[in-house]
């Protein structure tokens, strides 16, 4: 074995090592260990690190499973908590005595007056008690170790991030009596921890606190805790006991499991479940599989809707179609079986006729016919019929009215038509028709109460009646829930359709407050045309706040929907949408939002019958099938494919693509107001947001992030600065990265970077213009013509536009700015795009990312008007602006045949932009 060791030494600061030596002495001199300085010494045992050294930076040795002991000089100073990330062997921290930051205990590294405890040996086995007196846990102190059972002292108050990140055989831990807080990935990946009690005082669970521990069993959280990290709880699939001060069923499925819910608590949430949620999260075949057979058959029993059919037909294998019909048959046999029971045994007789076995079926038919509507045995073998007025109904239909009508008593509505007529200006004869889900219609007031069932009068006020919405959350009522889940709901939403239409219509009327309910029941197809057709209500003397659609956004916070949310986020009311659910804007777009059904590589298969086919999310965020050869296409192949199965995977796919869409320009408008305004995130729900969810990792992928003074974005293989070298995340606040607060040789790095390697950024980030407050005077763009279009519509970039008096007074804005605009073209009422309009003068409050960006739009709007006037002036502004941009400039000179200034243009570009693809840039609308 050779005794060569290289080492890297840049400035003082090692930056690598390679060694095939066992034990190696950095050398004297050497002031920093640098990320990653290890990773060429895999056979690394022993290290000496020399007094010279002050500073040891994160993963300095990280993944050396090998090392076992470390040496510590007396004067480091620093220690990272991920320095000895993953070093499985080691054993022993021995720290010089004169050390006056750190010392060693038994092998074990604190800080001097050992009240803080630093990193804890991962090879140390068996039980360790921290002694008395310490108070505080480094970040990641144990992570990775390998002690069975670990005791904290009173002292301690917190539980810091990854303090105990993948110790896979710690079965045991002692809390201290007066923890408060768990923070984020603190118990992650302990993978033989069965049982945790959090104690009563913790007011605070991070996120991922307990993800990947696969062996829990049960947990169970005190009312003490106000505060819940996203995915909490995620790949705890075996716990069998849950318990939280949370009541919220959506939030715990989504905020704290993420994409499954551990299959040993769904017998105590599926009944706060909506049809929705038990469909996705439990109608799969890998859910369903692991069920007992009698959580299976309750669940088959008491959730019996349209919306679940398709999904029990999925999930049930014909091998457990004898004891789920044999629980049904049980159900029918009783005393008294209820009109649910009838169902499922229908249910059960549509779908699997072909499979269940023969006998069976025999049984189950004869139940059915032998029950009446009342719900008593009966001897005949004949349905009993039973009559509603003059007309004749099924048991459907007798259910259905009998619990509309109980529930009008209950809401002591003794005239239906009347309440009707109070609320929305309608009668009974105008209502569409409603049937039930054998295709019987039912009684026009069913649907009358079904919009009524959240609404109150407040009153009169000058003899006319006010809207009164009884919304406390959102939600339906037991009893509503009841008939929906008896309609047929094609019925149901042609109905909220042909209502919808008096939504604008009768803007003036109580019509429009037809939008509550509409918005109540309105499944995703019925939502997402409604909010597309919902902006085209504004008018230009009410805008945003013209009553139909005003009372159209109220509504739609109501919704359950995506399109709803991602109409609530256009409108800037995801706040309000979030308040309701007990929840915030941000877990809302990262949770539910950005969900659409990717895995964690981001991709989606599809069983096509003659092969399977997987959609990959791209770079650029389209879509590429994989064939099973590995050859790629853009579509799915219908050639040779199962008709049916095509069909269903071919509009999934269709969905997928226009959902992606959807919640990309969502996500878009989002980062770039955090871009504007500078807002930053906790390092820990980032990380939670977008390293997890695979849509917004590839979002993240396209953005430059800042903490403090660095930035960084994500790669394929991980966090990398503008070098295109690892960088290590730290606990800092995250943000939106601006070339305000960047190096001239950041800026160029990272430029080089989009283009070099195709990604195209949802907005001009790194190429956005920065101007000196400085430099702005009040005449900038005074003689500049500015079109109106160019300020309508702007309100992303911070224009106000305000027309008042049918467009006889328009007054146009900017946020942080006060501007003096004037209005060139003018005629009565009447307002063109191509009218007229000039900045007499521009200056602003304070200088800061709002108002740059606000500059660097007018500049672009008036440069033009500058190029076409052959005004060679304008060269000063081209310093702030893109390739791209300066090449649509030549374009323009050329066509005004403006020779001065397109041969200025020629130049700049010949001496500025020789190494750029003009081609390449600039940025994608998502």
């Amino acid at each position: 074995m050779s005794d060569e060791i290289l080492f890297v030494i840049e400035n003082g600061k090692l930056t690598g090592c390679k060694s095939k030596n066992r034990d190696v002495v950095i050398p004297n001199g050497v002031t920093c260990i640098g990320a990653h300085a290890f990773t060429g010494c895999r056979t690394l045992s022993s290290v000496v690190v020399p007094d010279s050294v002050t500073d040891i930076e994160e993963y300095a040795f990280s993944a050396r499973h090998k090392l076992t002991k470390v040496l510590i000089g007396k004067n480091v100073t620093r220690i990272e908590p991920d320095a000895f990330f993953d070093c499985c062997a080691l054993t022993e921290f021995s720290v010089a005595s004169s050390n006056k930051a750190y010392s060693s205990v038994d092998g074990v590294l604190f800080n001097k007056d050992k009240t803080s405890l630093i990193r804890f040996p991962p090879a140390f086995s068996g039980t360790y008690t921290i002694p008395r007196g310490v108070t505080h846990i480094e970040d990641a102190a144990f992570s990775g170790c390998c002690a069975a059972k670990v005791i904290i002292p009173d002292g301690i108050t917190k539980i810091e991030n990854r303090t105990f990140d993948g110790c896979k055989v710690l079965t045991s831990i002692q809390l201290p009596r007066n923890l408060t807080i768990i923070e984020r990935a603190a118990f992650r990946n302990c993978l033989a921890l069965e049982r945790f009690t959090v104690p009563e005082g913790v007011t605070s669970i991070g996120a991922e606190a307990f993800g990947g521990c696969s062996s829990l069993t049960s947990i169970i959280v005190p009312d003490s805790v106000t505060n819940i990290g996203g995915w909490a709880f995620r790949g705890c699939n075996s716990l069998r006991e849950f318990v939280v001060p949370q009541n919220d069923i959506k939030t715990i499925v989504y905020h704290l499991f993420g994409e499954m819910i551990p299959f040993g608590i769904i017998r105590s949430l599926y009944p706060a479940m909506s049809d929705g949620m038990l469909k996705q999260f439990v109608l799969n075949k890998e859910i369903w599989s692991k069920l007992d057979d009698a959580t299976q058959a309750e669940i088959f029993l008491s959730r019996q809707s349209k919306t679940l059919t398709s999904g029990y037909a999925v999930c049930i294998p014909p091998e457990q179609l004898k004891s789920l019909g044999n629980a049904v048959l049980e159900r029918l046999a009783g005393e008294h079986p209820s009109a649910k029971d009838r169902m499922a045994a229908s249910t059960f007789l549509s779908l699997f006729s072909l499979t269940a076995p023969a006998d069976l079926r025999k049984k189950l038919q004869t139940a059915v016919e032998n029950t009446n509507a009342t719900g008593k045995r009966s001897k005949s073998t004949s349905r009993t019929e039973s009559r509603i007025g003059s007309g004749e109904a099924d048991n459907v239909v007798i259910n259905v009215q009998q619990i509309a009508v109980n529930a009008m008593k209950a809401d002591g509505i003794s005239n239906t038509e009347a309440e009707l007529t109070l609320l929305y200006g309608i009668t009974l004869k105008e209502l569409p028709v409603l049937k039930a889900s054998d295709g019987t219609t039912l009684p026009a007031n069913v649907l009358a109460w079904l919009l009524i069932a959240h609404e109150k009068a407040k009153g009169q006020s000058f003899g006319k009646t006010e809207l009164g919405v009884a919304y406390e959350k959102p939600g339906l009522r037991p009893e509503v829930e009841r008939i929906l889940s008896l309609l047929d709901d094609n019925s149901l939403q042609k109905a909220l359709t042909l209502l919808s239409c008096h939504l604008q219509k009768y803007q003036n009327t109580k019509k429009k407050n037809l939008c509550f309910p509409i918005c109540r029941y309105m499944n995703e197809t019925g939502m997402a045309e409604l909010t597309k057709r919902a902006p085209g209500w504004r008018t230009s003397a009410s805008g945003d706040n013209a009553s139909p659609l005003r009372e159209f956004r109220s509504a739609c916070l109501y919704s359950e929907t995506r399109s709803a949310m991602l109409f609530a986020e256009r409108y800037h009311e995801l706040d309000k949408y979030a308040e309701l659910r007990g929840t915030d804007a941000d877990t809302i777009r990262d949770l539910y939002l950005s969900d659409v059904g990717l895995n964690e590589q981001g991709e989606k298969t599809y069983d096509l019958g003659n092969q399977t086919v997987t959609a990959r999310l791209q770079k650029d965020l389209s879509f590429l099938i994989e064939l099973p050869d590995g050859k790629t296409v853009k579509s799915l192949p219908k050639k040779g494919a199962n008709p049916e199965k095509y069909e269903t995977a071919n509009g999934d796919f269709a969905g997928l693509k226009k959902v992606v869409k959807k919640v990309l320009k969502s996500r878009g408008s989002v980062l770039f107001e955090d871009f504007l305004s500078g807002r930053t995130r906790d390092a820990g729900e980032w990380q939670t947001s977008y390293l997890h969810n695979p849509l917004l990792r590839k979002a993240a992928e396209l953005i430059v992030w800042a903490q403090e003074e660095k930035t960084f974005t994500l790669s394929g293989s991980g966090a990398i600065d503008s070098a295109e070298k690892p960088y290590s995340i730290t606990d800092k606040k995250i943000k939106v990265a601006h070339p305000m607060e960047m190096t001239a040789d950041d800026i160029t790095a990272w430029q080089k970077y989009f283009t070099a390697h195709g990604l195209k950024q949802p907005f001009p980030q790194v190429w956005e213009p920065v101007r000196k407050g400085e430099d702005i005077k009040e005449d900038r763009y005074a003689d500049c013509m500015i079109p109106y279009y160019r300020f309508l519509g702007q309100t992303k970039h911070g224009i106000i536009v305000e027309d008042y008096d049918f467009h006889n007074e328009i007054n146009i804005g900017a946020k942080g700015c006060r501007m003096l605009v004037e209005r060139i073209d003018w005629g009565r009422h009447e307002i063109n795009m191509e009218d007229r309009f000039e900045v007499r003068s521009f200056s602003f409050k304070e200088y800061n990312r709002q108002v740059n960006h606000i500059v660097a739009y007018f500049d672009r709007v008036t440069v033009w008007d500058r190029v076409r006037k052959d005004d060679l002036a304008v060269m000063d502004l081209m310093s702030s602006f893109t390739l791209a941009q300066i090449m649509e400039f030549i374009a323009a000179a050329q066509e005004a045949k403006a020779t001065n200034v397109l041969s200025a243009l020629l130049e700049y570009k010949n001496a500025n932009f020789a190494d750029y693809d003009p081609m390449a840039e600039f940025t994608l609308e998502w």
